[in-house]
Order: structure tokens, then C-alpha cells, then sequence
């Protein structure tokens, strides 16, 4: 059975580059586009998966979902056991557009992911797991998940990424908030979870959860736990191509932090170590580093 599961989107991500800032004006002119392969589950299973961690993808796709993605995720290691293409329906999508100074927004066709909450999970594979990670995707699917995850002692993270602003209301974010091991936001969804818990502070969110992980692009990680707040500097990229999916990357690498039994500020030095290598290529998936790689690397910045 896996360390770890994950739950949530594997899309087709349509990249676009635009030679004008995304949230100037009303229209923008388009230098590139192509197809890659993404979506946050995708992204954080693919990723470690190709570290060496057992991992299990749960996600729906649509009967046009390519081979070549199928067989990608499954030639590093990760378990589509319960990865299902559903007939007559079109895979997810998302139209992410990116400005020449790396400013992002995002659209998304959720295709089977719509009726998400209308599937049952798998409480042998949930039951099974060291680890679940529960990302985009529909409320009502996640309570019957976390209630299932409670049942069985199973720790889970909650990360709803861009899904916080349309799927998820204050109500059930913070049911499915409370009782989990990590809560995992970026700076920009912290604004977010903090209007929606009622605190002014990232420290209140402890009332929900264990442990608060905040990325926070260039300038790094935030750790939050009842012992403090730790700040965790990035890892140097050779070079900048595309941001996209390197928190994702981060998500990969602090699990291999928790495999190896590390504490929360080294398992964030992973992250940032794994983030590192996804924003050196095109597309969320394009730089994902193996475990050597990340070890090397790790080394060499961190010295420890």
C-alpha cells in the first residue's frame, strides 16, 4: 500500500504566454501556447513518484485522456489503481496565462471533476495510506474522505489550492481544515483562509491543524507550528523558465522529508529543494528532479 495517496485534479494544461500583463487590461497579446501536462494531484503524485515514494493518484479524467500521460505517471512509479477515465466525457483543462513578469491567472474545465462529489473513495486505499493529500476538487466528495480518513487514523493534509476561491465556502473549508495534520496554502490563498477562520494571523489557523505550511515563491516557506514560526530560504534555481507547479514540486518534497522521518523545517528545505528543479523547465512537469538529484542538490544548499 502507498505512503502516500493524492487526491484531486490530473489535467491537460494549455500554457499560454502573453507579452502583457495578465491584470492590465482587457486584452492581451498571445507570443506562445502549448499543451502540457498538469493538474495539482498530477503535478504533487508525478513528482513523487519519480523521488522513490510509493504513491497512489485518485482522480477522474475523461475517455480523451492521453497514453502518453497515463504511461508517464505510471513509468515513475505512480499507482493509477484508482485513477478513472470516465465515457463520454472530456478530460479537465486548464487555460493557465502567464505575463512576461511571471504574473499567473488560471481557467478551468473540471470535466468528471464536477460531479466529484458524487463517487464514493476508496476506503481500502485510504485505510492503507501513511499519508493522504487532499487537493482540489469538490467539498462534499473530501467530508466523505476525511470522515473516512478519521475512522481509520489515517493523517491527512489539506491543500485546496485554486479550488479555495470557487469550490469551497468558509463552512466547508474549515470542516475539512479542522482535524488534518498539515494545512498547505501559498500567500496568495492565506488571505483567503484567514477570512474564512476569522483570524489575522497565520498562528490561529493552529486551532485547526498541527502544522501550517505557507510557500511563498521567491522568498521562500513559512512553517508553523505550536513551537513557532520557522522561516525556510529557497533553493537557487539554474534558471528560471516557468513557475508553474513548483509548489506542487515543494508538496513532493516535503513528503519525502516525512518519509525519512525529518522535522517540518528540514522536509521544507526538500520542498524548496524539489520546487527548484520544476521552475527550469517548461510546464509543471517538465524539470521534476529524481531522487539523486534532489539529494545532490539538497547537499549543496543546505549543508546539512
Amino acid at each position: 500500500m502507498p505512503f502516500l495517496s493524492v487526491f484531486g485534479h490530473t489535467n491537460l494544461d494549455i500554457q499560454v504566454r502573453t507579452i502583457d500583463g495578465v491584470n492590465t487590461q482587457p486584452s492581451v497579446q498571445v507570443t506562445s501556447s502549448r499543451t502540457q501536462y498538469g493538474g495539482v494531484a498530477g503535478n504533487i503524485a508525478r513528482a513523487a513518484g519519480r523521488l522513490g515514494l510509493e504513491t497512489s493518484l485518485v482522480s477522474y479524467v475523461g475517455d480523451d485522456f492521453p497514453r502518453g500521460f497515463h504511461d508517464a505517471l505510471t513509468a515513475d512509479g505512480v499507482d493509477l489503481s484508482h485513477f478513472v477515465e470516465v465515457p463520454g466525457t472530456q478530460s479537465p483543462t486548464c487555460w493557465m496565462i502567464t505575463d512576461k513578469d511571471l504574473n499567473q491567472c488560471s481557467m478551468i474545465q473540471a470535466g468528471p471533476m464536477e460531479r466529484f462529489d458524487t463517487y464514493d473513495p476508496p476506503e481500502n486505499l485510504v485505510k492503507g495510506s501513511s499519508f493522504l493529500h487532499i487537493t482540489t476538487g469538490r467539498p462534499g466528495y473530501y467530508m466523505k474522505l476525511v470522515e473516512m480518513a478519521k475512522k481509520h487514523e489515517v493523517p491527512y493534509s489539506f491543500d485546496p489550492a485554486q479550488g479555495i476561491y470557487f469550490d469551497h465556502t468558509a463552512e466547508t473549508y474549515l470542516r475539512l481544515a479542522r482535524g488534518s495534520s498539515f494545512l498547505f496554502m501559498n500567500e496568495f490563498e492565506l488571505e483567503t483562509v484567514l477570512k474564512y477562520a476569522g483570524h489575522d494571523s497565520p498562528e490561529g489557523l493552529l486551532e485547526l491543524t498541527k502544522t501550517v505550511v505557507i510557500t511563498r515563491g521567491k522568498e521562500g516557506s513559512q512553517i508553523i507550528t505550536r513551537d513557532g514560526m520557522e522561516d525556510v530560504g529557497v533553493a537557487v534555481a539554474e534558471k528560471v523558465i516557468d513557475p508553474t507547479g513548483a509548489g506542487d514540486a515543494f508538496r513532493a518534497g516535503f513528503y519525502l522529508g516525512l518519509l525519512r522521518g525529518w522535522d517540518t523545517k528540514r522536509c521544507a528545505r526538500m520542498g524548496a529543494v524539489v520546487g527548484s528543479f520544476a521552475v527550469e523547465r517548461e510546464g509543471p512537469q517538465g524539470g521534476l528532479p529524481d531522487l539523486a538529484m534532489a539529494d545532490s542538490r539538497y547537499r549543496e544548499t543546505f549543508k546539512d
